[in-house]
Formats: structure tokens, C-alpha cells, sequence
């Protein structure tokens, strides 16, 4: 981890990783490395066996050494095209251990880099791509083996092997970082940089996460930090090495969702001096003259002057046109709000007026007006209020500077600070955790961050960043400086109309609101409608729990994906049970807005009566009267959430004879639609057409494509209509079984068929545990399916799984299954629609 850069001040600076390597890489051919030293690498499932000279080997260290000889030295053989000086590794600490370091690392890379633009071959693309297409394949056998190796790991940065696979991955992306910079600079499309970080499966930054929570870093910021969003090691190991905010705080009631040191309780809130033993008086504009200006639609500012007869006062004037001002972004939770009226403290007061002054005007006399929420806001009467919320969008706009007062960066002096330190510092103060400081910075033409000795420019430093950032030599910087920079969604960092045009999109502002929280939920509808520029007023006028689902009724284009969401809040109204209540929080839910292409995808519409949306469909056969309606109602009944829970499954064939399993996943809604089951029928909508590609699979017994979707009911009215309106009730995945599992499905279909042929009594009894016909219908049905193959075919599936694969274990399987088929009757026959479907999702 020494290779990569560390910000002014570093807290942790090291990371103690044990050098266990104990013999030299041989420089031979990586993937045969294993081999050569007896050793015996085996994937099974999601993790890895090892065996030496043919004994298991268990132990962390024998591994981590194995590894770190394999996939550290020896990947990095493989791209330098040299075996490294392992002594160049190893270091001391104060106790005589030696440990792992990394810090030549980058010389070695970068000189690298240098070296291969300099052959005359890599001027060539046809030379460049089966280099990259042989060190890529390498790179990639690396990442699959220490996600494995780390994912039954709980990331203890204890743990010898969490360290020896954080070590690993810290090199692969740095080393992938370097191959793109390579292709980059010769112009050529550039290889994706792999995760070594995946949510919810195997996190290999997970120990750098436990050192930040043992330092003192709040839930929610790490979380931020553990979300779906791409976020390398490097940067993870450059912001464990900032002072956290609110160190000396306690965090024990924050959560993923919200840090509650942040949060504002008007009940107990109380406005802080600029020091705590400071006595001096509230002072504020005029409450008269400030209500007859937010009356009037004008837009109230101040400045602050000073005499020794009078002490401290605050002017009221109203914004002209051209009048030029600074709008103070903070946040309430610094003590720089007032719950009853529009007055601060004198020392407050006197502090902004002087970062106002030296920001505009240093050394003039003429006094910069300001807005602040605090004092030219009014906070009574509600109507009053209301009217000034109808223009706040609008303050920030026109302002020709914002200026951000956050605690934690006006304690920290920026004088040596890189541009990649003070970004870094931003993303991590509370002022971006915040709801509206996020339209506050976004809409602003120009944002400041105040530090303790000057204000920063955010768009001045990237710029000055931008001049000298080149990509070779390839720096251990590169990673991270490129991750801060794109991740920073606190302001503008680059001044251009796409900009512009994506802060109006829903995918944009999901990105950057869900890291955000509010004391006050109603408050993301008036965000919100300000920053998309909707028609404030008919968000204002309706109830609190009405202003989400107005948002959403007043937007044109939506994401298509919204109809695949997983938002685990979403709005309860008739119409609107498709809309997510927020864009806030959920950091930890995959495929929050669906999938990614379709998130992006900006075809759907909202209506009074669902999002409508154009996808492929799955539709039932029987639909056109071929079945029962207790058939019907015993097929909903095994999927329904409102009669089972979150996990079962149906087998479904489809009319070219392929059999399709449907995984019934966890609920679209967190309160399940009700239906009447006589009266509707059910359909599945598919993200994505069906297509049949036997290359997925890699044997007999594996399966082939997955789709996902959704599974929806409708009325049978609807048939054949050109709208369909739909009521979602789950996620499913949707598979094309493996070749052995569609031979043991059809071997149990027409074994079920001949023995209700030969028996017609069994189907009452199949469908039932009752009866003295049930008591030999397993006898019957082990008879046939040892004489036809067929008990052998699935004990052999059962085998590949895992599974108990006793001949009664097997047995009861083909029961249960033909149980299925006669209880369902011809409702497990579907057919795929091939031109998409207009549905209304609700």
C-alpha cells in the first residue's frame, strides 16, 4: 500500500502487511505457475481449495505466502517482463518484523511504462492488442482468485491473508491503471478497470474499511464508501487517511442511512457562538421590512456593518438585477441556524461578513451583500415561509458566488493541499451529506469552499489539476486522482451545457442524493422541484406526504428502468407504486433504479394510473380460456407474496418445449398488492428479449442465459388489448434450464403422464397428502424411473449440485413435480411474446 499517494497529514500512513513470500517467482509461464510447485488450485462455488504435494493446506500464511510469490511477484513479472528483487519489498518495523511494502513499486511501474512507448512494436495496434489481450488474461485470473480466496474472509485487518489479498488487489488496479494509461496515450480504446471491490459478495478494501471504523468514521460515510458505486482501493486507502469528520463525536446512533450528528432537532436546537464562553447578542434584519420583501417576490439580502455606538447591524436590502451578492451555503447541524427567528450571534455575524469581504472585496470599503437562509428566510408564518421557498432555487442561481461554511473543512488549513486533497476533504465534510446543500452547490455558477486561512475554488483547482495530469509515466496517483475527481458530485467541477443537461436527469441526481439525508423528509419534493425547475407551487400547496408523488407526476421522461426498481421506500398511491419516495439513501441495494442500461434508458412515462414502459413479456396460454380458474388460482398461489413468501419458484415450458425455471426473488413493493386471483391472470415482463445461446454453457449440467423481470398480474378484460395494466409483485429471475435438467423435466412430464393414464385416480391424489391412492404412487413412480433412466438422470444432476442424491431424495422430487403439473394444470405452458409490450406498471 506505500506506492499509493496519502493526503497532508496522513493518520494511518502504513498498513501492516506480512511479507510471507518465501521463494522467488521463476519468471516461466503464470498460469502454470502452480504446477510447477506442486501445488493444486481448485475453484469450488464461490471459494478456493488449495493442496501442496497433494495434502490440503489450510493455513493462512502457507497460502498468503503461495499467493503473494504467484500473484504478486509473478503478475508483476508477467507486465514488466522481468522477475522483481523480492528484497525490494521487505521491510522492518520497531520490532524487528519483517513486513511487505510496496514503495518502489511505482518506479517500477511508471519506468515501465515509459519503456513500452518507447519500443518501436507498440506503435503498431495489431501488437499492442494481443500484448494487452495476454496480460489482461493474467490480470483477470488474479481477480478471480483473491475474490474467492477473500470472500469467506471477514476482512480483518488482522487477518494475514485479508492483508496479503489487499495487497494484491491494491497492485492489480494499479497495474490495470497503467495498461489503460498505455492504450490511452497510443489513442486506442482502453481496457475497463476490474473491481476488486464487489457489495455484497467479496470486498477486498474491507480491511481498510474496519481500520476507518475503528478510527472513528460514521456509518453513513462508510457506507458511502461500501456502496454499489465504483470506488478503487487507492482512493479507499487515501481517504482512510483524512482526520474523519466529527472524530470526537460519538457515533453509536448513526446508521448506513443517516449520521445522526447531522440530523436537527428543532425542539432542542440551539445557535452557536463562535466560541462557547462567547456572551454576545443576537442580532438580525428587521422582521417587518424582511416580510415585505419575501412578500413582494424580492429577494432579501444583507451586509453587516459595525460602530462603537451601536456595535453590530445587519442591513436589509432587496436583490436588483445586476446587483452581485454571495449565497451562504451550511449546514444546521454546525449551530449557524435559528429555530424562532431570524437572528445569529454578533460573532457569527461578524465572521461571515469578513469571509464575504475577502472573498469579493479584500480591499474595498463597499460591503458585499449576502444571503442566509437564517436571516433572510422567514421561518414564520407558514404562508410566509412557503412564499420565500418559491425563490430559493432562484437565490443560488443568481449569486455570483456561493460560499460553503462547513465546521470540519473551516478547521483545516488548505496551504499545501493538492487539488486531489482539497476534493477528497469536500467529499468528506458533512456539508455533502446534507439534501439541500446539494442544490445549493449544483445550481451555483461559482462555489468556495471556506478553509481555516483562504476559500478554494473547486473548478479552479481541477482545472489547474487537468493542465498537469499526463498519462505516462503511469503514476500509482493516476487511480486515485481520476476516482475523486469523477466521484465528486458535491459541485460543479467542469463548466459545460452536458452538465447542465444531466443535473435534470434522474439517474444524475439519484447518484449524487443517495450519500445525502434531511432532518426533514418533505424537504427532497422542494429540493428537488428547485433544482429540475418544476412548478413549485403545486409541490408547496399539497400535503407532505403528496410532494414526492407530484415530483414524479410532473416529470415528462423517466428512466425505464424505474419499473425493475428496488428501492426498499416506495410511494403507496394508487398510480404511483412504481416511484421510489426517495432518492436518498438505499446505498447498500443493488440495482436501485434497475438495471443499469435501462436506469439510463429515458423512454417511460408516468400516469395517473402506472409508468408506462415497452419491454418483452412472458404470457400464459391458458389466457385465452384453454385452463381452469382454480388451476389459475393454484398456479398463483404458489407465487403470489400476498400467500408465500419471498423465495419459491415455478417451472414453466414454453411452446418450442424448452423448459424455464422462474426464481420468485424478493417483493417489488414492501406492501404486496392484493388481487382477487379469479379475476386476473398472470405474465412476467422481461428486462430483455429472450435469447438462446448454447455457448453459455460450459457442460451439460450447467444452465443457460438468465433473464430477469418482474411477475405482474392483470385483468382478463385486457387480452389482446395495446395497453396492458399491470400490478407488479415481484422480482424473478427467468433461466433457460442445462440440457441434463430439460431431459429430467421432460422424463418427469410424460412419467406423470403415463401413470395418470394407467391410474387416472392418482391426480386427486398428487394434488392432496390424502388418500390411500398417494401411499403407492412413489412405488410406481421409483418402478419407471429406474426402468426408463430416469432416477439415474437426476441423481446424477443432484450429484453435480451438491445435493442429497438418494435414490427417496430423488423420488420425491418427480412426486412433488408431478404434484405441480396437476395442480396447475395447462397453466405452466407459456409463450414469449417477440415484439415488446406496452405495459402500465403499477
Amino acid at each position: 500500500m506505500d506506492h499509493l499517494p496519502l493526503p497532508q497529514n496522513p493518520v494511518v500512513k502504513s498498513f501492516a502487511i506480512p511479507f510471507l513470500c518465501n521463494e522467488i517467482y521463476d519468471g516461466g509461464d503464470f498460469k502454470t505457475f502452480p504446477e510447477r510447485r506442486q501445488w493444486t488450485v481448485e475453484r469450488r462455488s464461490a471459494f478456493m481449495s488449495f493442496s501442496h504435494h497433494g495434502q490440503s493446506v489450510t493455513d493462512h500464511e502457507e497460502i498468503g505466502g503461495f499467493l503473494q510469490t504467484w500473484l504478486y511477484f509473478g503478475l508483476l513479472c508477467e507486465f514488466t517482463g522481468e522477475p522483481t528483487d523480492v528484497a525490494l519489498f521487505k521491510r522492518r518495523n520497531a520490532g524487528g518484523t519483517t513486513l511487505f511494502t510496496s514503495q518502489q513499486l511505482g518506479e517500477l511501474v511508471s519506468s515501465w511504462s515509459v519503456g513500452i512507448l518507447e519500443e518501436e512494436w507498440s506503435l503498431y495496434e495489431h501488437n499492442l492488442q494481443p500484448w494487452k489481450d495476454r496480460l489482461y488474461s493474467c490480470l483477470l485470473e488474479t481477480r478471480d482468485i483473491v475474490l474467492r480466496v477473500a470472500h469467506p474472509l471477514d476482512g480483518d485487518p488482522d487477518n494475514v491473508l485479508s492483508c496479503v489479498c489487499l495487497s494484491i488487489a491494491a497492485l492489480g488496479e494499479y497495474l490495470n491503471q497503467a495498461l489503460k494509461d498505455i492504450f490511452i496515450k497510443r489513442g486506442l480504446e482502453s481496457p475497463v478497470m476490474q473491481t476488486w471491490r464487489i457489495p455484497d459478495w467479496c470486498d477486498c478494501g474491507k480491511p481498510i474499511l474496519m481500520v476507518m471504523e475503528r478510527n472513528g468514521w460514521c456509518p453513513h460515510k462508510l457506507a458511502y464508501f461500501d456502496s454499489q458505486d465504483y470506488r478503487p482501493i487507492g482512493e479507499l486507502w487515501y481517504f482512510a487517511n483524512l482526520e474523519p469528520p466529527l472524530a470526537n463525536d460519538h457515533h453509536g446512533d448513526c446508521t448506513s442511512e443517516q449520521c445522526q450528528l447531522l440530523q436537527v432537532d428543532l425542539r432542542a436546537y440551539e445557535s452557536v457562538h463562535m466560541n462557547k464562553a462567547c456572551p454576545c447578542a443576537f442580532k438580525g434584519p428587521q422582521p417587518d421590512p424582511l416580510a415585505a420583501a419575501v412578500m413582494h417576490d424580492l429577494m432579501p439580502l444583507v451586509t453587516v456593518s459595525e460602530d462603537s455606538a451601536s456595535g453590530v447591524m445587519v442591513n436589509l436590502q432587496t436583490a436588483k438585477p445586476d446587483t452581485e451578492y454571495v449565497a451562504i451555503s451550511h449546514v444546521w447541524a454546525d449551530g449557524m441556524g435559528n429555530r424562532e427567528e431570524n437572528r445569529l450571534p454578533q460573532c457569527t455575524l461578524r465572521q461571515v461578513r469578513d469571509y464575504v469581504k475577502a472573498l469579493t472585496q479584500p480591499d474595498s470599503q463597499y460591503a458585499t451583500p449576502f444571503w442566509i437562509d437564517t436571516l433572510c428566510l422567514p421561518r414564520y408564518p407558514r404562508e410566509l415561509r412557503q412564499a420565500g421557498l418559491l425563490t430559493f432555487s432562484e437565490v443560488f442561481r443568481r449569486a455570483k458566488h456561493v460560499l460553503v461554511l462547513d465546521s470540519y473543512l473551516r478547521g483545516l488549513c488548505a496551504r499545501g493541499m493538492g487539488p486531489t486533497d482539497v476534493l477528497a476533504r469536500v467529499a468528506a465534510c458533512g456539508w455533502t451529506q446534507r439534501l439541500w446543500t446539494f442544490s445549493e452547490g449544483r445550481l451555483a455558477r461559482s462555489v468556495y469552499f471556506q478553509f481555516s486561512d483562504e476559500a478554494i475554488d473547486l473548478l479552479k483547482i481541477v482545472d489547474t489539476w487537468r493542465g498537469t495530469f499526463f498519462r505516462i509515466p503511469s503514476l500509482p496517483s493516476h487511480t486515485v486522482d481520476l476516482a475523486i475527481m469523477a466521484n465528486s458530485s458535491s459541485t460543479r467541477t467542469m463548466p459545460d451545457q452536458e452538465f447542465d443537461r444531466r443535473l435534470q436527469e434522474v439517474p444524475t441526481l439519484r447518484y449524487a442524493l443517495s450519500k445525502r439525508s434531511t432532518s426533514w423528509a418533505s424537504d427532497e419534493a422542494l429540493c428537488l422541484g428547485g433544482i429540475l425547475g418544476l412548478e413549485m407551487s403545486k409541490i408547496i400547496e399539497v400535503a407532505d406526504s403528496q410532494k414526492m408523488e407530484v415530483v414524479w407526476s410532473l416529470l415528462e421522461k423517466l428512466p425505464a428502468g424505474l419499473a425493475f426498481s428496488r428501492a426498499s421506500r416506495k410511494l403507496t398511491s394508487k398510480g404511483y407504486r412504481w416511484a421510489p419516495s426517495s432518492l436518498m439513501g438505499d446505498l447498500k441495494v443493488p440495482r436501485w433504479g434497475g438495471p443499469g442500461p435501462l436506469f439510463a434508458r429515458l423512454d417511460a412515462t408516468p400516469s395517473v394510473e402506472g409508468l408506462i414502459v415497452q419491454f418483452p413479456g412472458i404470457l400464459f396460454k391458458a389466457r385465452h380460456g384453454g385452463g381452469s380458474i382454480v388451476a389459475k388460482s393454484e398456479l398463483l398461489m404458489e407465487c403470489l407474496p400476498q400467500f408465500i413468501g419471498d423465495d419459491c419458484y415455478l417451472r414453466l415450458q414454453g411452446q418450442d418445449g424448452l423448459w424455464y425455471t422462474c426464481d420468485i426473488e424478493a417483493r417489488w413493493h414492501q406492501c404486496p398488492a392484493k388481487v382477487d386471483v379469479a379475476d386476473v391472470l398472470p405474465a412476467i415482463i422481461l428486462e430483455s428479449p429472450i435469447v438462446f445461446d448454447k455457448s453459455l454453457a460450459r457442460n451439460d449440467f450447467q444452465p443457460l442465459n438468465t433473464f430477469r423481470g418482474l411477475l405482474v398480474t392483470y385483468s382478463a378484460s385486457e387480452v389482446g388489448q395495446d395497453l396492458i395494466h399491470a400490478r407488479a409483485h415481484s422480482h424473478l429471475d427467468f433461466q433457460i434450464l442445462s440440457k441434463k435438467r430439460q431431459e429430467f423435466l421432460n422424463g418427469m412430464q410424460t412419467c406423470c403422464e403415463k401413470i395418470i393414464a394407467q391410474n387416472p385416480e392418482t391426480t386427486a391424489a398428487l394434488k392432496g397428502d390424502q388418500g390411500t391412492v398417494r401411499q403407492n404412487i412413489n412405488s410406481w413412480v421409483e418402478a419407471y424411473a429406474m426402468e426408463t433412466g430416469l432416477l439415474q438422470l437426476g441423481k446424477e444432476i443432484w450429484r453435480y449440485r451438491m445435493v442429497d442424491d438418494a435414490d427417496e431424495a430423488v423420488v420425491k422430487h418427480i412426486v412433488y413435480f408431478m404434484g405441480y403439473l396437476c395442480r396447475v394444470a395447462a397453466w405452466y405452458e407459456v409463450e414469449e411474446v417477440v415484439e415488446p409490450i406496452r405495459w402500465c406498471i403499477d
